[in-house]
């Protein structure tokens, strides 16, 4: 019969590293338009609330979180999942949680 061995070794945590500063691709590029669109708009001569509104929305899809998860990652989610319920005619069904069956309800007794 074969013992079993307590294992003599341990993996490292995945590396979540990012571009620059730990952030990953799609927030670089957020601050990246946020910056170029602000500095397009002061060099217009814009007034300060549209100056000010990319670097709003940059910050919160950069920065936020929402339920725990970041924006960042619920946006492609959320486009994904209105695209798909335009292009369909009927309402989005939900699976049900309690008998495995498709339903309109999520709600278990």
């Amino acid at each position: 019969m074969s013992e079993t061995q307590e294992r003599l070794y341990r993996f490292a945590p995945s590396d979540r590293g990012g571009w620059i500063l730990g952030l990953g691709g799609s927030q670089c590029i957020a601050l990246a338009v946020t910056i170029l669109a602000a500095s397009t708009f002061l060099n217009a001569g814009a007034p300060a609330p549209l100056v000010l509104s990319p670097v709003l929305f940059g910050l919160t899809y950069t920065f936020a979180r929402i339920g725990g998860v970041p924006v960042h990652e619920l946006v492609p989610v959320v486009i994904t999942v209105r695209a798909a319920a335009m292009r369909s005619a009927s309402p989005l069904i939900w699976p049900s949680r309690c008998a495995g069956v498709v339903s309109r309800s999520t709600v278990c007794a």
